[in-house]
């Protein structure tokens, strides 16, 4: 069998003399092949005459031809061929010219090929083929060779070719160099030096002018017999880069052996100082089998707008894979407005690769659109590294993922691993477009990775994005993001653990200025209600305002001496969201918001509520001293907690729920508003109620809503402290329970009385259910305490219990007081009225039973108001 493609033939030596005889007998019908050692032997003549070439010539191997300023140029028919195996050169030319078809080859047939050097003081017009490959003979063939071209200027057409391909070694190497001139190539061209069985080849093309390149490039290792190869390597350095629509750069592997003789290649591309352009359709790949990715640098001093697809991944053969590689881009400016990159790991020792964009330009841009993606995933291991960085601003609105992806094999349950880590950082500010999307999510049973936010200004989370560092069964992850401006969010971020079991991760973000979450925003660190709760820390150097719609959730079991959601301010706070934190089967965790002055809008809701459990805590200060701070409460704030019972156990086990806690501290003023409820509920078989603490420390506690903390077993507190206090008509306060609980309305300071007391509605500690309850304790000390016409003080029970006014001044009662024990054989409650200087009672009918009044000369004097 004989194989013969064109001048360079292919040929398969199947043995025996006959088949020689053939070769022999076909050939003498040709011509006789002109054979040349030097150049006038080709083209007679001298400068300025031009060499012309217009048919097939053999060149001795090791020749020279030395064009002493003669422009070369090949007529489509023409070549000159090497012998076998063989080398030459081409020097001092003052130009080059190929035709389509026409051939500068240095072939090994069943062996290595040889070398070509050419070189031109003039400029390389490609449109034919220059080719230092093998050819397989007999099952036998060689490595590619080397071809270097140096001119000033290189331009390859459509159907040009430089290859130096190696059929059963490595791929051979390139150098394109074109000096002080352009280098351009056109759609279609070919720029080959592959290998065989063994690694791709090298290729460098060089310029100190620009570089336009929409050729296909193959730098690859392909199988033959089961062996393969690395990747070979690219260098591209000019001044000036654009790969164009049509362009390709491969230095991929191939093989089956999982180490680093299939590693990705090596793909650089130097712009200098002037712009770099790939453009929409180019694709770069460096991408390694069952072996690390390889790595492609991206550089300039000028700008850089990406448009392309690169590749540096760690491919899996029979299971196996390993690190993905590297893709870097460092440029003055960077714009990625379509395709993106990947640096995707595998298992089982892999990981995801890294992804790497950094504007150096002191003032320029970072820009990554809409529909781009940067991947640096782990399959079945953890995910990579993606890094942004820019000293100027950043506008993001890609998917940056850097999760670690599960994979699932028959018969086994599915596997994977923790997330990697998503840098942005930005000396100016930082916009996430709507639509980005930044992951570092876990596999089942991991931990997810980290996500920080730098900017030395304002950060932007638009409508839309999304922020995601979560696991399935395992450990949410770490977002942090610090601004040295404002922060203005109206995205997700999530570092959650999905699970009954699983466990909440971070969020922690700190703002040199205001932070303004949206009602879109949502904010979530927590698990399932019977997991372990996160951590969402919110830090701002001006105010915190949440509009209505906004969420910040981290429900969970607490972890001992740790807040679910922490806020801290030195400016005023405006809540009009929710806070929550619920929990089930065991304590649940605070929510702290500590700011200069605290407002929760009527739209608000704090929650913190327990299931078979204690419920959390809520804690409101504020702190601000010029002016003095102030609370205002329009919302909700929940602490309830439920018991619950097992009915799976004999005899049925009951969970008990005992509500949370809610302190509010503020160093002027409280106002409750009639929208207003807080409570610290307890529900179900033998729970109990919660403590509501309100000190208002030097500014009035007016209470026009509802606090609650009742209990279906034993009832909580509600305590009160400010300079004066006001329930009105509008008012509710409750400890009913089994057990009824305690209300303390002080105006009252280090033992000394300030301000008076006021109440203008229901104060309810009543006893209910069961036949054994009992009342609890109402006290009230005040300079003045008055209890308005609609003012009802009660604390009956089936056992009464005890209402106490002490008024370090006057005392006066216009409504009514009642601590009965409605079962007569217990002993009745009590209503004690102590005062110091006057005490009026308007209907002394309204006191049951008859109150002990009590007058103390001893009583504190009344401190004198501001």
């Amino acid at each position: 069998m004989i194989k013969i493609r064109h001048r360079n033939c292919e040929m398969e030596y199947l043995g025996g003399w006959s088949v020689w005889l053939l070769i022999l007998i076909g050939n003498l019908g040709a011509a006789p092949r002109q054979r040349a050692t030097t150049v006038t032997e080709i083209c007679p003549g001298s400068f300025p005459d031009a060499c012309e070439v217009s048919g097939p010539v053999l060149i001795a191997s090791g020749a020279e031809l030395d064009l002493a300023g003669r422009l070369l140029r090949l007529s489509p028919v023409a070549s000159l061929d090497a012998e076998n195996g063989g080398s030459f050169s081409i020097v001092q030319a003052a130009g080059i010219t190929l035709e389509k078809g026409a051939e500068i080859t240095a072939i090994g047939r069943g062996m290595d090929a040889g070398t070509l050097t050419i070189t031109s003081t003039g400029p390389c017009l490609l449109a034919g083929k220059i080719l230092a490959s093998t050819a397989r003979i007999g099952g036998v063939a060689g490595a590619g060779g080397s071809v270097s071209l140096t001119c000033n200027g290189i331009s390859l057409g459509a159907a040009g070719a430089v290859e130096a391909n190696g059929a059963g070694g490595r791929g051979g190497q390139i150098t394109l160099d074109a000096g002080n001139g352009s280098l351009t190539s056109l759609k279609g061209a070919r720029i080959r030096a592959n290998g065989t069985g063994n690694r791709g080849g090298d290729l460098t093309i060089a310029s100190t002018a620009s570089c336009t390149v929409a050729a296909t490039v193959q730098l690859s290792a392909f199988i033959t017999n089961t062996v393969g190869g690395a990747g070979g390597s690219a260098d591209i350095i000019c001044n000036g880069i654009t790969l164009a629509e049509g362009a390709s750069i491969d230095a991929n592997a191939a093989g089956y052996s999982a180490d680093s003789s299939n590693a990705g290649g090596y793909i650089v591309l130097n712009a200098q100082s002037a712009p770099l352009v790939v453009e929409r359709g180019v694709k770069l790949g460096a991408n390694g089998v069952a072996a690390p990715g390889g790595a492609i640098e991206v550089s300039s001093l000028g700008t850089c707008l990406w448009s392309g697809k690169a590749s540096v991944n760690s491919i899996a053969n029979s299971g196996l894979a390993g690190n993905g590689g590297s893709f870097t881009v460092t440029c003055d400016s960077i714009t990625v407005d379509r395709g993106g990159a990947e640096a995707i790991g595998g298992g089982p020792v892999g990981a995801g690769g890294a992804v790497t964009l950094f504007a150096t330009g002191t003032s320029e841009l970072l820009r990554i659109d809409k529909g781009v993606t940067l991947k640096a995933t782990g399959v079945a291991v953890r995910g990579g590294t993606i890094a942004l960085s820019s000293p100027g601003g950043c506008e993001v609105g890609a998917r940056l993922q850097a999760d670690g992806k599960e994979i699932y094999r028959s018969g086994q349950p599915p596997f994977g691993d923790g997330g990697g880590t998503v840098s942005l950082a930005c000396a100016g500010y930082l916009n996430l477009l709507p639509g980005a999307s930044i992951s570092a999510n876990a596999s089942r049973s991991a931990a997810a990775g980290e996500i920080t936010l730098t900017a030395g200004s304002d950060i932007y989370v638009a409508k839309g994005t999304g922020i995601l560092a979560s696991a399935k069964d395992g450990v949410g992850g770490h977002v942090s993001a610090v601004a040295g401006g404002n922060c203005w969010l109206a995205g997700t971020i999530e570092s959650r653990g999905l699970g009954t079991a699983a466990r909440g991760g971070e969020i922690t973000l700190s703002c040199a200025g205001d932070l303004f979450l949206s009602r879109d925003g949502d904010l979530d660190a927590g698990a399932a209600t019977t997991g372990i709760t996160g951590f969402v820390a919110i830090q701002a150097g001006g105010g915190v305002q949440l509009e209505k719609g906004a969420q910040v959730e981290n429900p969970g079991t607490s972890l001992a001496g740790a807040n679910a959601i922490d806020v801290a301010a030195a400016g005023s706070c405006t809540i009009g969201g929710k806070f929550q934190s619920d929990s089930a089967g065991a304590p649940g965790a605070p929510i702290q918001i500590s700011c200069g002055n605290i407002t929760i809008e009527n739209s608000a809701l704090l929650q913190a509520n327990g299931l078979g459990s204690d419920a959390g805590q809520v804690r409101l200060v504020a702190s601000a001293t010029a002016p003095a701070s102030s609370c205002t409460i329009d919302g909700k704030i929940r602490v309830n907690a439920s018991s619950t019972t097992d009915r799976s156990t004999t005899p049925p086990t009951v969970w008990r729920g005992r509500a949370g806690e809610v302190h509010v501290i503020c160093g002027s003023d409280i106002n409750v508003g009639e929208s207003a409820t807080i409570d610290a509920i307890g529900s179900g078989t033998d729970s109990a109620g919660g403590i509501i603490q309100l000190m208002a420390a030097t500014g009035p506690a007016v209470l026009n809503g509802k606090l609650k903390a009742r209990a279906v077993g034993s009832a909580g507190q509600i305590s009160v402290t400010g300079v004066g206090i006001v329930t009105t008509g509008k008012s509710s306060l409750e400890v009913g329970g089994r057990t009824a609980g305690n209300v303390f309305l002080r105006s009252l300071f280090d033992g000394q009385a300030k301000g008076d007391v006021m109440i203008g509605k229901a104060v309810s500690a009543r006893g209910s259910g069961s036949a054994d309850n009992r009342g609890g304790v109402i006290l009230v000390e005040a300079c003045t305490v008055i209890v308005e016409p609609d003012g009802y003080l009660r604390s009956d029970g089936k056992l009464g219990g005890s209402n106490e006014l002490t008024a370090h001044a006057k005392l006066w009662v216009k409504g009514k007081l009642s601590a009965v024990s409605s079962v007569a054989t217990n002993p009745p409650g009590q209503n004690r009225l102590e005062y110091r200087d006057e005490l009026v009672v308007e209907d002394q009918n309204g006191i049951n039973p008859a109150p002990l009044r009590v007058v103390n000369p001893e009583l504190q004097p009344c401190l004198p108001l501001p």
